[in-house]
């Protein structure tokens, strides 16, 4: 039960922006057999939903903090960054678990992109990743 709870912890702290490695654990899990693969995975795509939703609220104390103290922002890149993430945004989104595309969930938060709309869309594309994996 030790390595599932440390494939959920290590997920979430990858799918963070903090940079860290791959999952170790779930790889290992992997490679050497022996363990309940669908229940990694679901722990492993839980953990990484907390990671990307850690992102999120980043970006939404980010959004919070330009209201008070503006960042240099103009309202032209503002606007122009919104009508991007209106039309490609859901399709970053599933493509999140890819490490250099961690910054569009905090770029979510602080365009205010609800929640809702997101959360889907991250377990879906890091239950593609894992999966890809888990069905090889």
């Amino acid at each position: 039960m030790d390595h599932y709870i440390s494939v959920f912890i290590e997920s979430a702290r990858v799918a963070s922006i903090i940079p860290f490695s791959s999952e170790p654990t779930f790889f290992a899990m992997f490679y050497f057999g022996g363990f309940n693969m669908l229940f990694a995975t679901a722990l492993a795509v839980a953990g990484a939903t907390v990671g990307m939703s850690f992102n999120w609220f980043v970006g939404k104390i980010l959004l919070e903090w330009h209201k008070k103290r503006p960042l240099h922002v103009s309202e032209y890149w503002y606007n122009k960054c919104s009508l991007l993430f209106n039309k490609y945004g859901a399709v970053f989104v599933v493509l999140s678990w890819l490490p250099a595309m961690k910054l569009i969930l905090v770029i979510a938060g602080f365009l205010n992109v609800r929640y809702r709309f997101l959360l889907p869309l991250i377990i879906a594309g890091h239950a593609l990743c894992y999966g890809y994996y888990l069905f090889k």
